[in-house]
C-alpha cells in the first residue's frame, strides 16, 4: 500500500525541508532518485502533494492534509509504543483486587497509598467479599488477586497462597470491664465470658481460629451471638460480651473499647492474612502489587 511504502518517509522528509536538495543529503541520496520517487507517489495516490517552482516547492492542500495525517500517526505510534512499555513494566494497567473486610482497616489503606505514590498510572478496583466468594472470584477470572483470611478448610489447585502478614489476636472488652485491669489476658480468663464469636458462613477463619484456640485450653465461653465485623465490635461496645478480634481492628470504636494481647504465645493466637491468585505467570501489574505488598510489610 502507499501510505506503507518508504515512499512515505521520504514525502515527509521533504515536507520538513520544503526543498528537494536538503531533502536528499537528509535522506543520503541523489536528488533525482528522490524527485522520481516522490512522482511516483504522487502517481500512486492519484493527487499532487507539491507544487515546484526554480524558487521554491510548496505544499499542496492535499499533501498538508497527508503531512498532518502522517504525523498524527507517528504521534500514535509512539504513543502505542510508550503504552505497551509502560503495560509490560506494570506503570499502568488495571487490577481486580479483591479483599475481606478486616484488610480495609490496616493493609489496604497503606497498600492503595503506596501504589498511588509509586505507580499513579495503575488502576486498582476494589471487590469487598468474604474470602470463599474471593477465592470463588479468583477461579472464575473475575479477580486478577485477592487479600484475604484462608479458611483451613479450603484447598484449591491451581491457587497461589503467599503470607502477607501475622498479627496477634486482641482481647476486646467493653470500656471498663474488669478484666481490662490486665495488661495482658490469658486464654484461659476467657471461660465463661459472655462471648461475641464469629459466624462461620461469612468469618469462617475467625471462627474456625477462637473455636481451635479454645479447644486448646479448654475453655468454654457463654456465647452470645455470632456476627461478622464490624458487627462483631459493635456487640462488644454495647456491652454483650467480649470478642477476639485481629490487632488491625483495634482502630474501630478505640474510644469505647479497651483492647489488651493475649497472654500466650500459642501461634492460634495470631491471624494470618494471604494473597492469593492463580497460580501461573501473572501480569506485570499485579507483578507490582505483590511486590508492593512485600516492601510495605517488610521490617524495618
Amino acid at each position: 500500500m502507499p501510505l506503507q511504502s518508504r515512499a512515505l518517509r521520504a514525502f515527509m522528509v521533504v515536507a520538513e525541508e520544503l526543498h528537494f536538495g536538503n531533502a536528499a543529503r537528509r535522506l543520503n541520496i541523489s536528488q533525482p532518485p528522490l524527485s522520481q520517487l516522490i512522482r511516483r507517489f504522487e502517481a500512486e495516490l492519484g493527487v499532487t502533494l507539491f507544487v515546484r517552482s526554480t524558487r521554491s516547492v510548496h505544499m499542496t492542500p492535499a499533501g498538508e492534509l497527508l503531512h498532518q495525517w502522517a504525523r498524527q500517526q507517528a504521534a500514535d505510534e509512539t504513543g502505542l509504543v510508550r503504552h505497551l512499555q509502560q503495560v509490560s513494566t506494570g506503570d499502568t494497567g488495571t487490577i481486580n483486587l479483591g479483599f475481606s473486610s478486616s484488610v480495609a482497616y490496616r493493609l489496604l489503606p497503606r497498600l492503595l497509598g503506596a501504589i498511588h505514590a509509586q505507580r499513579p498510572g495503575l488502576d486498582i478496583i476494589l471487590h469487598e467479599g468474604h474470602s470463599l466468594r474471593l477465592i470463588d472470584n479468583i477461579l472464575d477470572s473475575r479477580l486478577d488477586i485477592a487479600l484475604l483470611r484462608r479458611p483451613a478448610a479450603t484447598s484449591f489447585d491451581g491457587l497461589l497462597f503467599s503470607l502477607v502478614e501475622t498479627e496477634p489476636f486482641l482481647v476486646a472488652l467493653p470500656a471498663g470491664h474488669p478484666l481490662a485491669q490486665s495488661q495482658r489476658i490469658s486464654v484461659r480468663r476467657l471461660h465463661q465470658q459472655p462471648f461475641i464469636d464469629f459466624e462461620g458462613s461469612t468469618a469462617m477463619y475467625f471462627r474456625e481460629r477462637t473455636r481451635s484456640l479454645f479447644a486448646q485450653y479448654q475453655v468454654r465461653p457463654n456465647i452470645v451471638t455470632e456476627s461478622a465485623m464490624p458487627t462483631v465490635l459493635a456487640l462488644v461496645q454495647a456491652g454483650m460480651g467480649l470478642a477476639l478480634v485481629p490487632a488491625c481492628a483495634h482502630v474501630l470504636y478505640s474510644g469505647e473499647i479497651e483492647y489488651r494481647p493475649l497472654a500466650e504465645t500459642n501461634p492460634l493466637c495470631s491471624v494470618e492474612m494471604y494473597s492469593v491468585r492463580k497460580d501461573h505467570e501473572p501480569s506485570a501489574a499485579v507483578r507490582v502489587l505483590e511486590e508492593t505488598l512485600h516492601h510495605i510489610n517488610r521490617p524495618d
